[in-house]
């Protein structure tokens, strides 16, 4: 009984796997490397992901840059009305900076080479037949598909650029502050 109870546990997903490949139509033989990882790139929603976490991460700078703004204000009333233009200057100077470094065109061949680097044609082709899938689908509803390696490396990418363009930016705020409440052209 044992034997029986051990080969159904193993043919159970075997079967699975041979239903969800019949009730799907397979990436082709002729998809070139490229484009089967653009098909998979976009089955299961990681540009989308991406270009939501990159606006999050600029809205997050927008705040704490107008939290930066209101500060100086009360430290440097002179200054005030010319301030927001500075910072305007400023701010859009920090998030060009910020887009050269960590861009979603940057992430996604970032992602490309680490699919190129990880998995042969056979894999990428059974992977896009997974997000094809209902299954695959069905995990794309529910957040299952993630990416450590690459996740990671973006996480960190746009964490040091961030820091970086951030530090810059609230010296220049703070240098200009000074020099528009000194009274000096």
């Amino acid at each position: 009984m044992r034997q029986t109870t051990t080969m159904r546990a193993y043919s159970f997903p075997a079967l699975a796997l041979i239903l969800v490949s019949c009730a799907t139509p397979a990436a082709t033989n002729s998809q070139s490397r490229d484009e089967l990882i653009a098909e998979l790139i976009e089955l299961t929603g990681v540009r989308g992901q991406l270009e939501y976490s990159l606006q999050l991460s600029a809205d997050a700078r927008r705040r704490s840059g107008d939290q930066a703004l209101d500060q100086l204000r009360v430290e440097f009333p002179i200054a005030d009305a010319l301030l927001r233009d500075v910072f305007e200057r400023e701010f859009e100077r920090m998030e060009s900076t910020i887009g050269e470094a960590m861009s979603a065109e940057r992430a996604m061949q970032k992602l490309t080479e680490l699919y190129y680097d990880q998995f042969s044609d056979a894999e990428l082709r059974a992977l896009v037949a997974h997000w094809r899938s209902p299954l695959g689908r069905k995990d794309r509803k529910v957040g299952g598909h993630a990416i450590p390696a690459w996740t990671k490396w973006f996480v960190d990418e746009l964490s040091v650029a961030s820091e970086q363009a951030q530090g810059e930016f609230f010296r220049r705020l703070r240098i200009e502050a000074e020099r528009l409440s000194s009274g000096r052209p």
